[in-house]
């Protein structure tokens, strides 16, 4: 049976395979160039903020025409950010519902802190999700509120000057489920965030880019601490499975 994707509803067909459908992703930032981006809550396209060293490229994508470059790192670069205007706001219904994430990144070099996805509720003590490089512990981290992991990219399979995917859920009960690279990290599974009621705020407060997704840098004033590209970033506003979290990688999208 031939393999079959849907670029709104995705979904891979294996023989003798039940197909493993996804959801929508409330948030859908494809990087075409700032043409394509989409969201449930946040419609708006992204916007640079800061001087240079940022653009669409062409020609070391993921999916669809272009990805997010990262040419250069220093003191002055540019930070994209979305929503444009305004922000964006996790859908509320009173309680936790888990949310999953889903990142392409390709690296060619970075310094410590060189963050590639930050967003943050009210200040960066309850910061809910940030993506970045440690050279600590020549790592990646990921957090969402109070917990999440810093680990060596060696030992989770991660490479420099290829693509790379790392997709996460946290459950409604606050545990992790870690994909990367198709391979579920089960020595993550003992993470779990706890402030989950700050993960909700309704509204985010919005001074110095809070309530804003930061690609890039840790705020819309801080310098690019790492070089390559980025793709395909999307947020899911219920909790995947690891077989839905696999598909992901699997679509290659």
């Amino acid at each position: 049976m031939n393999l079959l994707t849907s670029i709104n509803n995705p979904t891979k067909y294996l023989t003798n395979s039940a197909p493993i459908t996804l959801p929508n992703p409330d948030v859908w930032m494809r990087f075409e160039n700032n043409l394509t981006n989409s969201g449930t809550n946040a419609l708006t396209n992204g916007a640079t903020s800061g001087s240079a060293n940022i653009s669409f490229n062409s020609t070391t994508k993921k999916e669809g025409s272009y990805s997010l470059a990262f040419t250069s790192t220093g003191t002055s670069q540019t930070i994209y950010k979305f929503p444009s205007s305004g922000v964006y706001q996790l859908p509320n219904t009173g309680s936790f519902p888990g949310y999953s994430f889903s990142l392409w990144f390709y690296y060619t070099s970075y310094s410590d802190n060189g963050t590639m996805v930050q967003y943050f509720v009210n200040d960066y003590t309850t910061t809910w999700l940030l993506i970045n490089f440690q050279t600590g512990t020549s790592g990646l981290q990921a957090r969402f509120g109070n917990a999440g992991f810093n680990t060596s990219l060696s030992t989770l399979g991660i490479s420099s000057g290829s693509w790379n995917h790392l997709a996460f859920t946290i459950q409604s009960n606050g545990f992790w489920i870690v994909v990367i690279n198709g391979t579920r990290i089960t020595s993550f599974d003992t993470l779990q965030t706890t402030n989950l009621s700050s993960m909700i705020q309704n509204p985010p407060d919005t001074t110095s880019g809070r309530g804003t997704f930061l690609f890039g840098g840790y705020n819309t004033s801080a310098p690019i601490l790492w070089t390559g590209f980025l793709d395909s970033f999307r947020v899911y506003s219920s909790p995947l499975t690891e077989a839905q979290l696999k598909q992901i990688y699997a679509n290659g999208n």
